[in-house]
Formats: C-alpha cells, structure tokens, sequence
C-alpha cells in the first residue's frame, strides 16, 4: 500500500537524538521536505479522497507536511481532510488537550482549538493519544545563530546527533556536539559541530544568560558568544561555537614543536591586547562584570596555529554588580567556583567585601607570565614552573602570617626569563615582563591596573614591536645568543627547566 510505503519510508529516516534525558528521535527537517511532497501525499490518500479533494496534496505540501507525517506515523493519514477543514497547519504545533486529560479537543500555544479526529467515533481518543504522543518526531526545533532563549517541553527531542562530554563542572557537563545539517542556520563549520553546556541549577543558568546577552550586545570578536539557549524541562542547555584548536592550554601542546618566529611573537602580543579588550568591555562601568574564573583552560583557540585567533569564554562564574562599582560594596562575594592556580592572593584571605574586577587583571598576569614562558622554552617549562610552587593548588602567591604575597619562585622565575638573552634583545618581551611584575601580579589590589590601563599599555608594547628592527630579524630571532628554542629551554635554570 502507498500509505504504507510512506510509513516505512518516514520510520528509516528518524534519528535518535543523545543526551543525558534518554534518547529520543526525531524526523530531519530535510528529510520531511523530501519525502512529504504532493505526488507521496495524492498516493498514501484513499482514490475517492484524491477525487474529491483535489487541491489537497498541495495544501498539505504548503502548510501542513508535520502534521500530515503524524498522520501516517500513526496511520490515520486520512483524517488531514477534517483537520486541514478546521485550518490546521504546522505552525500550530505542538498541540495539547483543551480541558485535561480525558477532552479529545486539542489546542495549541495560542488557543487555537481543533476537534482531532472527533469523526471517528470509538477511536477519538485513542487517536487523539497517539498523535499528541507521536507528534514530538517533528518537533526538533531549527538553531540559528542570534542568540535566542527556546522553552521546550520535556518530551521535544534537540536536534543533536552526538554527544561527547568533553568537561564537567559542578553542575554542569560541556559536551562536542554534532548538529542535524538542517536543524541549523549560519554555522559555518561543514559538520555543524558545536559546543553545547547542560545546566541543571537554574540560578546558575539565569547568571550565565544575563552575562551572555551583554557579551552579545558587545560584539567583541575575543568574547565568546552563544548561539542560542534552551530549557527543556528541569535542563538547560546553552549552545556555543565550537573551539577547532581548544583551549589555550591545547594551543601550547599542539604548537610546541614548531619554531618561535617574530610573527608568532606578534600573534602573541595582539592575542593578549585583544583578551584584554574583551576584559576591559567586562570591566566597564556601565556593565561591571567580573569573569572570576580566566585560566588558559577558559580562552579558546578558534583558527589554525598563529592564523586563529583566541576567545575568552565560560562567564558563568561572573557577578554582574550594576552599576555600583564593585570595591565599594559591602556584601561578601558569592562567586567561589575559580580554578585554584590562577585565583589571586585576596581569595587565600578571608574576605568581609566583594572581590574587585582587578581580581581578574592578577590571573591576566598568571596567564601571560606562562605564556612568555611558553615562548621562551616550552611546555614542559611550564609544568616545571607549576610544580616549583605549593602544592595542591600552585598559586602564584603566598600566605605569610596572615599577609599574601607573591610567590618567591615566580619573582625567580621572572629574573630567570629576565637574564635571558632572547628576552633582553625583544624590547617587547622586556616591557611585558616588567609590566606583569610591577602592575599585574602585586599583592596590593589597588596597586595594579584597570583592564583600560593594562589594555592601553598592551597596545603601546605592540605597536613599537611592529616597528622594531630586532622583531624582523627572523633568523637572529631563532638562532640568537640563547641558542635555538628548544636549546634555550634545555639551558634554562632550576626554576623553570627542573622544577626545584
């Protein structure tokens, strides 16, 4: 029988959708359009539906391909006459019961009402079930990229057709997840791959999405932005552009073993003037957001290698204060969750006031000391770095008596990377190391800079290494007085090559 062969055909072309609410299936946007057209439509119809109703395969083509794919699925195709009668169409959907449990009147979302399959007696209800139950297969909803907040009920399946935990948090898991080609619009990744975060506090939801709709407004191209969010019964899900080169931290690993050139050091100085950017638009008055969490796990690699660009991204954690700014505040800060090694010294210490924004200028310093050091010598440089420090956490600080300062071996290590050749020929790599020191990484939190300030300072530390003759000398820069760069991470002192 036709209607049969539609059935079959609509059953092979479900998808079974992954996630941690169980798997649920759904019908491809792409793959409804194809095989509900009017010639499959005129054939799963009985002939005197087809002789008397000539113009509705076309009518169902035109506005109603979802509900009449329910139709076959629970093999009732020929009740779309009386629903099509009553001005049913897809938009309506999803539909649920007028009055209760037991009424066989369906309704949808804006109180249009429809009398479901009241033409067919001792079957009304049982038909009514099935398709209020079956129409969940068509209900996948469509991603684009604007940004827009989605209520979905419990039993709609998402468009996902993988799912990888990629990282977790306390309460929540980040997933790599693979997008159904035609359930997305204006992504440009040809496998449609994203990164999605599930979210199960709500309060915790509501704080990311307040930040994430500023960040939108924004526009900062080194702050991430979501592409859209969800809730679909007690989850929340938001959806992010996916990183191809990782995290920073990934970025260091992947690109350790190629050559530190003058342009890589240029990439470097103009990644960090615009993670900077980002900050200091966070950092506004008008907006007065705090990150809390910035670690090189928390800025993402988009791009290839020195072509891509670097993102911060995971506001979560952020309080936004209003427009009060957030030194002058009495309430102790609520944020707790930070990564431990870049945290700075004021959350070793017992606080009675709010953290300041510049809370995230000391882990700017933690993040940009490594990468110079990752520069410099290698990965593995870093490591030995960390593990100079105190274990477990391997702050870049330290509590004495009650007063936090910073770590002795990070002044070491400072004067270690100082006395390198490489470094006293880069009047770049100079000027940065003694602005970490002096004005990022100090104890004293007043005494180190603003986001404008520190983002002001970048920005005249790379334009005269633009201009720098030392900076175009390729050669010199590789194969200078420290030797070449894995050399020089060889020769390195006990600080940073072995970690004592």
């Amino acid at each position: 029988m036709p209607s049969e062969r539609l059935f079959n055909e609509l059953s092979s072309l479900l998808v079974e959708c992954p996630n941690t609410m169980g798997l649920q299936s759904f019908l491809p946007q792409s793959d409804l359009d194809r095989a509900i057209t009017k010639e499959t439509v005129k054939d799963a119809l009985p002939f005197e539906v087809r002789l008397l109703k000539r113009r509705l395969p076309e009518k169902v083509v035109q506005n109603a391909k979802r509900v009449f794919a329910i139709l076959v699925i629970i093999a009732k195709e020929i009740a779309i006459k009386d629903l099509l009668a009553e001005g049913i169409a897809d938009t309506h959907l999803p539909l649920s019961r007028d009055d209760g449990e037991e009424s066989n009147v369906l309704v949808s979302a804006n109180g249009t009402k429809f009398k479901s399959f009241s033409a067919f007696k001792h079957e009304t209800t049982k038909l009514t079930k099935d398709f209020l139950e079956k129409q969940w297969l068509v209900q996948a909803p469509v991603l684009d990229t604007a940004g827009k907040h989605t209520t979905l009920d419990q039993r709609c399946p998402l468009p996902f057709i993988e799912m990888e935990p990629i990282g977790a948090g306390h309460h929540s898991t980040v997933y790599r997840t693979a997008l159904q080609a035609s359930h997305q619009q204006g992504i440009d990744d040809n496998k449609h791959v994203v990164a999605v975060k599930e979210m199960k506090k709500e309060d915790e939801f509501n704080q990311e999405l307040e930040n994430l709709r500023v960040i939108q407004k924004i526009g900062n191209p080194h702050l991430i932005r979501h592409f859209a969010t969800f809730k679909k019964g007690p989850v929340y899900y938001v959806v992010f552009p996916w990183a191809g080169g990782g995290s920073l931290k990934d970025f260091w690993e992947n690109e350790d073993s190629n050559p530190r050139t003058p342009e890589l050091v240029l990439w470097f100085l103009r990644q960090i003037l615009g993670i900077t950017s980002a900050l200091k638009e966070l950092h506004d008055d008008s907006r007065n957001i705090r990150h809390g969490d910035l670690k090189p796990e928390n800025i993402l690699h988009f791009g290839r290698g020195s072509k891509g660009i670097l993102v911060t991204a995971d506001v979560g954690v952020s309080r936004v204060h209003g427009h009060q700014k957030t030194n002058m505040r009495r309430d102790p800060t609520k944020s707790v969750a930070t990564t431990r090694s870049y945290e700075a010294p004021e959350a070793g210490i017992k606080q009675t006031t709010a953290r300041s924004r510049k809370y995230d200028i000391w882990s700017l310093g933690c993040i940009f000391l490594e990468f110079i050091i990752w520069l410099l010598y290698d990965e593995k440089a870093i490591e030995n770095f960390t593990s100079t420090r105190d274990p477990l956490d391997y702050p870049f600080y330290k509590i004495h008596e009650g007063k936090s300062m910073v770590h002795p071996k990070v002044v070491m290590a400072i004067q270690e990377i100082r006395d390198d050749e490489r470094c006293k020929k880069s009047a770049a790599l100079t000027a940065l190391l003694s602005h970490i020191e002096e004005k990022l990484l100090l104890a004293e939190v007043k005494s180190r800079d603003t986001a404008e300030d520190l983002y002001g300072k970048l920005g005249e530390i790379y334009k005269k290494a633009e201009h720098d003759p030392w900076m175009r000398g390729a050669a010199e820069f590789v194969s200078g007085a420290g030797g070449c760069w894995k050399y020089g991470a060889m020769q390195t002192k006990e600080v940073i090559r072995e970690g004592q």
